[in-house]
């Protein structure tokens, strides 16, 4: 059956727009596409585009960097050669400990833990690449990656208010846009040593950290926007595919000083002030303590870092999710985000169609299990999932279809979904959050609500003063927002949509991308997802970004 899409605006339009009638921010005008090249694909300046190939890069193996194209899948981008190192299983220790597995840690690489947002030196929390360790095809951590991909990376710690450490990854600016950039001496292992050679951009500034060799390179004139990935997911959502298609490299080279978050439980944030990720209390949060600790913590420490007043946020899933909780309960930050771009918003779940849905009815048996259990985190051991389904997805034909419909069948069906992609995206997905998290979801399926935390009657009292949990005002939020969802995702019904618009003030648009089966996971993985969705989005950045 072919789904409904409600009042949900077309993006095919934005491709009929001239360059040079670009409408000014809160007109009614249609949004622009960035169509640099045919079908909106753009080149590089050393590589050679195959006009014939819808969402090809590249032609007859003619990559940047030296990079081998696999002509063999339409829409893929080059393979980069991005092996990656192992990761620690056990994440970073503190103060000098013996890490699991019998790996040291590196001496004055923890942080601060009074102070929040310090940056870390080697070793720091949420870094779990270790220098010196064997690369394999499919393990790598994210920093290592864009190191891989010829970017400089950045990674930076911050203290929430109730003590999580996170890790932020910055790329400050694109080495294409400054070519004199050494990405061989860049190492992805100090925190903020970029490696540039005799000098930095001439359109940045370095500051000594204190011990004359680490340096943070503030951007002058570049825009900041942040990007905020979904549940069980990390900043990988946002570099994975490669520098032709990821939308971390694409906002890169069209100027902007490029962040990305890391909430409280993944991979790279997995330590508290007081507690370690085998503790019951780390896992004590849901959504809503993200959207009220995380996300204001992170925003304030890339203002206090780029000096800047305010950013461009984009958020997916329950990235865009926590944005919402962020922006109705502490509207103060609505004047923080200059523009706001929620990516499939798990928000209003009453017509959600997705597979959970049956199982909504079983949430607050789901607290009671986790209470007894001591199942706190989900899952358990994410490394376990990993190394079972890599090598089934290495296999090309059942392996592959078997892998496939895992995500069709959880976050809907894609018809561009990157098959060759998927070896790597099991290698990595998915990371960890609360149970806590995952009954709130299903509350909101149960409900119809969006509201806050359900801790029965009597908890509710304490923490609502009310037996029953209170609704977010969303329409508090101020900030210029656009919506973008997809035919086939099943946790963005268009009547939630569609209430969901409705609340914002300053609605730029509800924008329904202008591809058929486009799933919850198509946002990050499909093969044309940069044409049809990064390039207008990035069209829609621009205009905001001398306001």
């Amino acid at each position: 059956m072919e789904r409904d899409t409600g009042q949900a605006q077309g993006l095919s339009e934005l491709y009929e727009v001239e360059k040079n009638t670009l409408p000014v921010p809160g007109s009614d005008a249609p949004l622009l596409g960035r169509d640099d090249g045919e079908d909106g694909e753009d080149c590089d300046d050393d590589e050679d585009c195959d006009d014939s190939d819808d969402g090809e890069d590249c032609d007859d193996g003619n990559c940047d960097d030296g990079e081998d194209c696999d002509d063999s899948e339409d829409g893929e981008d080059c393979d980069d050669g991005e092996d990656g190192e192992d990761r620690d299983d056990g994440g970073d220790c503190e103060d000098g400990e013996d890490c699991d597995d019998g790996e040291d840690c590196d001496d004055g690489g923890d942080c601060d833990d009074g102070e929040d947002g310090e940056d870390c030196d080697d070793g720091e929390v949420g870094e779990d690449c270790d220098d010196g360790e064997d690369f394999d095809d499919i393990s790598f951590c994210q920093p290592e990656l864009i190191n891989q991909h010829g970017y400089p990376v950045e990674s930076h710690a911050v203290v929430t208010e109730d003590g999580y450490q996170l890790t932020l990854h910055r790329i400050p600016y694109s080495s294409k846009l400054h070519r004199h950039h050494s990405p061989s001496q860049n190492s992805p292992f100090n925190s903020n040593e970029l490696g540039m050679g005799s000098k930095p951009p001439e359109d940045m500034k370095a500051k000594p950290r204190g011990d004359g060799r680490d340096y943070v390179f503030e951007t002058s004139g570049k825009p900041a926007v942040f990007l905020q990935h979904g549940v069980l997911a990390s900043s990988l959502d946002w570099v994975l595919t490669g520098p032709h298609k990821a939308l971390g490299y694409k906002l890169s080279d069209a100027g902007y000083d490029v962040w990305m978050g890391n909430l409280r439980g993944t991979i790279y944030s997995a330590r508290h002030k007081n507690f370690n990720n085998t503790q019951p209390e780390f896992w004590n949060y849901s959504w809503h303590e993200i959207g009220m600790y995380d996300l204001p913590a992170m925003v304030d420490y890339v203002l206090r870092v780029t000096g800047d007043p305010d950013l461009h946020f984009v958020g997916h899933s329950m990235g865009a999710t926590t944005a919402v909780v962020m922006l109705s309960e502490r509207p103060e930050y609505n004047s923080k985000l200059k523009i706001t771009l929620l990516l499939a918003p798990v928000v209003k779940l009453e017509h959600n169609t997705s597979i959970f849905r049956h199982s909504a009815s079983l949430w607050k048996a789901l607290q009671r299990v986790t209470s007894y259990s001591g199942l706190h985190g989900f899952p358990p051991h994410p490394e376990l999932i990993q190394r079972r389904l890599e090598p089934m997805c290495e296999e090309q034909y059942i392996g592959r279809g078997l892998c496939a419909n895992i995500l069709h069948v959880v976050a809907g069906y894609s018809k561009e979904l990157n098959h060759t992609l998927l070896p790597v995206l099991f290698g990595h997905y998915p990371t960890q959050t609360s149970t806590r998290t995952l009954s709130h979801f299903l509350q909101g399926m149960n409900t119809g609500k969006f509201s806050k935390y359900d801790y029965g009657p009597e908890y509710n009292m304490v923490h609502y003063n009310q037996s029953e949990p209170s609704d977010y005002i969303v329409n508090r939020i101020s900030s210029p927002v656009a919506i973008f969802c997809g035919d086939s995702d099943p946790f963005t019904d268009p009547q939630d949509v569609s209430w969901l618009a409705d609340q914002f003030r300053n609605l730029i648009g509800n924008f329904l991308v202008p591809s058929a089966s486009f799933s919850h996971l198509s946002f990050l993985w499909a093969t044309n997802v940069d044409r049809i969705l990064y390039d207008p989005m990035i069209s829609l950045l621009d205009r905001y970004k001398q306001q």
